[in-house]
């Protein structure tokens, strides 16, 4: 029967090159736990020409309900009257939207 002895080896890495020329990558909450990392490099290379993430789907779950408010006439008249374009960039009024169905009016910030 033969003895095996493990021996630990440290490495250095003399030379190391990463280039990415755009990469964009936003996450707004993100948790990572290691207990244990050994990491260990004799030659790497690693190169990116096109990347592309998307998301066909995205699903969660809220746990907290929120109460429906009845909105003031008063607001929805003053709104109501002012007007934005359309997908053809013709002038709409926001009362029209509202008139014949519920609506849900969503503002979106847009720079750029």
């Amino acid at each position: 029967m033969k003895n095996i002895s493990q021996t630990s080896e440290a490495r250095q890495v003399s030379s190391f090159k990463f280039q990415v020329s755009s990469f964009k990558f936003q996450v707004s909450s993100f948790k990572f736990r290691v207990s244990s990392f050994k990491f260990q490099v004799s030659s790497f290379k690693f190169q990116v020409s096109s990347f592309k993430f998307q998301v066909s789907s995205f699903k969660f779950q809220v746990s907290q309900r929120r109460k429906i408010m009845n909105t003031d006439d008063k607001l929805l008249q003053r709104l109501g009257r002012q007007t934005v374009l359309d997908e053809n960039e013709n002038s709409v009024s926001l009362s029209s939207l509202w008139k014949e169905q519920k609506t849900v009016l969503v503002f979106v910030r847009h720079f750029g």
